[in-house]
């Protein structure tokens, strides 16, 4: 992954620390003589991967440094059953399951240097995503399976702020986070759905006015002091 701006400056490298996982164990066991009978094969894993990076570059125009961090897990757990005669076997039913999780994060900040006079320009931003699927499935008796009953859910939730510091003391930040929901259940050829959208954004700036006239507020909004008069809830 690449955790700078689309707009890289001049010098950007980025370093990455891979790793990886995955772990699976198939357990077989069949009943019967030696010629029919049943088996079940039960197949259970896991898996995962994390990324860890950083970067920098930059020259005395512009200049950034980044960090990110991704990792992604999940585990399975399929059983199949079925019958076996004279060296033919027939999957006669299948049930899975299966978790995961994906995260992310990064966060980059540039110094833009003009004039005499610098800027910067932080950000991070966090992703995840967390899912649940489950089927079962028994033969159609045409060499195939059908569903019998079929779960999925998933949940992706996201933030990102930024804040941008302006010379003579003024910032702006930038918060806004979402969360989307799905839920599919069914069986057979049939499905419904369900889920939820949420969205949340937030602004907030501040701008110095260096030399302009002194303000208060006297609960009914802002104004300018009168000279050489007491404030209006100070008069008799």
């Amino acid at each position: 992954m690449t955790i700078g701006a689309s707009s890289l400056p001049v010098g950007y490298a980025e370093t990455h620390v891979l790793t990886r996982s995955e772990s699976n164990t198939v357990t077989v066991d069949q009943v019967g003589t030696g010629s029919a009978g049943t088996f079940t094969v039960d197949v259970v894993g896991t898996a995962g991967a994390t990324d860890t990076a950083s970067g920098s570059g930059g020259d005395g125009n512009a200049a950034v440094v980044t960090s990110g961090t991704a990792a992604n897990q999940l585990t399975y757990h399929l059983v199949m059953t079925g019958t076996y005669a004279s060296g033919s076997f027939t999957i006669t039913g299948e049930t899975y399951t299966e978790t995961g999780s994906h995260s992310s994060s990064s966060d980059a900040t540039w110094t833009y240097s003009f004039g005499g006079n610098a800027t910067i320009s932080e950000s991070d931003t966090t992703q995840s995503e967390n899912y649940l699927l489950s089927w079962s499935a028994v033969s159609d008796g045409l060499g195939g399976l059908t569903y019998t009953a079929y779960s999925y859910a998933v949940t992706d939730a996201g933030h990102s702020h930024s804040h941008n510091t302006m010379p003579g003391g003024g910032y702006f930040d930038s918060i806004q986070d979402s969360q989307t929901t799905q839920t599919t259940i069914g069986s057979g050829s049939t499905a419904t759905y369900t889920g939820s959208n949420s969205w949340h954004q937030t602004y907030h700036s501040y701008f110095p006015m260096p030399g302009a006239p002194p303000r208060i507020h006297d609960g009914n909004g802002w104004h300018q002091p009168s000279v050489g008069r007491r404030p209006p809830w100070q008069r008799v």
